[in-house]
């Protein structure tokens, strides 16, 4: 009878034991690898890499926006809806090549074009940049 008990019991006993360590939510709590906190961040060069880094969003690069159409939709020289747009320039090339333009180039563009998504996208990433700089810089 104690036999039959014993090999019963213990693995509910064990059971219980790993479910309550697995209940412990303080594994969640784990910083994120790469990422600094703004207590790393608040001194004048922690200060000045953050301004770098919202300064460095007005190239066209480096923003969560898609890529899919490389840096044309981002650039710093707005050559797509400055120059193509305005008629100082024309895309060239085959029809099939940056398709997205012509319609900006046209003036049908519309809300569905990726090339306006990311663009708006991009200058959301560099306010966020910037905003996030003045948070830091009021702690420094």
């Amino acid at each position: 009878m104690k036999k039959y008990n014993f090999k019963h019991i213990m693995p509910v006993v064990f059971s219980f034991l790993v479910i309550l360590y697995a209940c412990d939510k303080s594994y969640l709590e784990v910083p994120a690898a790469g990422a600094l906190s703004q207590d790393v961040l608040a001194n004048k060069i922690g200060v000045e890499a953050l301004l770098v880094g919202a300064y460095s969003l007005l190239d066209g690069q480096g923003s969560s926006a898609g890529t899919n159409n490389g840096p044309w939709a981002t650039s710093s020289s707005n050559w797509v809806y400055g120059s193509v747009a305005g008629g100082d320039a024309h895309k060239g090339s085959d029809p099939g090549d940056q398709n997205l333009i012509t319609p900006i180039e046209q003036w049908n563009a519309t809300a569905s074009n990726a090339y306006l998504d990311q663009l708006w996208q991009q200058r959301y990433d560099g306010v966020q940049h910037s905003n996030e700089t003045l948070r830091v810089m009021k702690l420094a």
